[in-house]
């Protein structure tokens, strides 16, 4: 067997090896490629999740005033007790 054979074997199994290195390392990023799609999708799913519970202005308002109108009554039967206990 002469240099040339030789030469041209080992190139062989060089370019093999290679080749399955590359095939795996393609296969790894089209993995991580679909799993990328997966979570950007949960995490829209997510986001448009939140986005939608928000208490609106309006809603929080309507709660504050009531709590509030509540707060007032108790001030006002606490204040009618002092008054009369005077």
């Amino acid at each position: 067997m002469d240099w040339q054979t030789g030469f041209d074997i080992a190139i062989g199994l060089a370019a093999f090896l290679g080749g399955s290195i590359l095939r795996g390392i393609n296969a790894s990023i089209l993995a991580l490629q679909a799993k990328d799609t997966e979570l950007l999708t949960e995490v829209h799913q997510v986001h448009l999740l939140v986005a939608g519970d928000y208490v609106k202005r309006t809603e929080f308002k309507e709660s504050v005033d009531g709590i509030f109108d509540s707060l007032r009554r108790i001030e006002d039967m606490i204040t009618g007790k002092q008054d009369k206990h005077r």
